[in-house]
């Protein structure tokens, strides 16, 4: 009878528990191993971190959350309410013209146009025009042209009238639609102008040769300096 020999590779013993054969894995075994990631908890990889490295992180995640609640509740970001207008963005360099000829830009959180100037009213609006040859003013509507106010032409220069009554001293200079003026005031005494009331003579250069005197009689408290004024600042040479 033959007697059994062991196979060439020698004899195959079973692994002996706690062998370096036995511990080693299948290789289907080590390739399921190697895809997975590693163990442990997610808290305690977070704790081991440099201390620096999280205060850094969670004031990074207090400021995210507080940008967005921001943003949420006002519709502003954080620094638009901390800095006011310099955390707006630039706005665009457009100019809208005003009634008064002014212009004026964007500005504000929203980029609107600043409001215009305010016209003041103008308080000749409503009165009546007064026109002569060469020239035309302005007058309170409730007037009547006589004995209020007249024209007189002068073959004279407008510094070389003398007036004929007794007027005050240091007569006020002015200017008339680019003219030189002088005022020449002639107060009542009684008779025959009635006290507080005054004869106001304006003479107004023309030319070299010649001028006009528009004059104005009455109450002087209604017939103000400001009245005269404005009625002056209205006159216009048409010629």
């Amino acid at each position: 009878m033959d007697e059994d020999h062991p196979p060439a590779g020698g004899v195959n013993n079973p692994p002996v528990p706690g062998s370096p054969q036995a511990e080693s894995p299948s290789p289907a075994k080590a390739s399921a191993t190697a895809g997975q990631p590693p163990q442990g908890n997610t808290w305690e990889r977070f704790k081991r971190l440099p201390k620096p490295l999280v205060v850094a992180i969670l004031l990074v995640l207090i400021f995210i959350e507080a940008v967005t609640i921001t943003y949420i509740s006002t519709g502003k970001n954080l620094f638009q309410l901390i800095g006011g207008e310099k955390g707006q963005i630039a706005c665009t360099m457009e100019a809208k013209i005003c009634p008064d000829g002014s212009a004026v830009g964007r500005s504000g959180p929203n980029c609107e146009f600043s409001p215009c100037p305010t016209i003041p009213a103008d308080p000749t609006a409503n009165w009546k025009t007064y026109s002569a040859n060469g020239f035309s003013f302005k007058y309170p509507s409730e007037w009547k042209k006589e004995p209020v106010f007249g024209v007189t032409y002068l073959k004279t220069r407008y510094d070389q009238y003398i007036p004929t009554t007794r007027i005050e001293p240091n007569p006020r200079k002015t200017a008339v639609d680019g003219k030189s003026a002088i005022i020449y005031e002639t107060k009542g005494s009684g008779h025959p102008l009635p006290t507080g009331y005054s004869i106001m003579e304006v003479v107004i250069e023309k030319d070299d040769t010649s001028s006009y005197i528009v004059y104005f009689n009455g109450d002087r408290s209604v017939i103000s300096n400001e009245l005269i004024d404005q009625i002056l600042s209205t006159f216009k040479f048409t010629n």
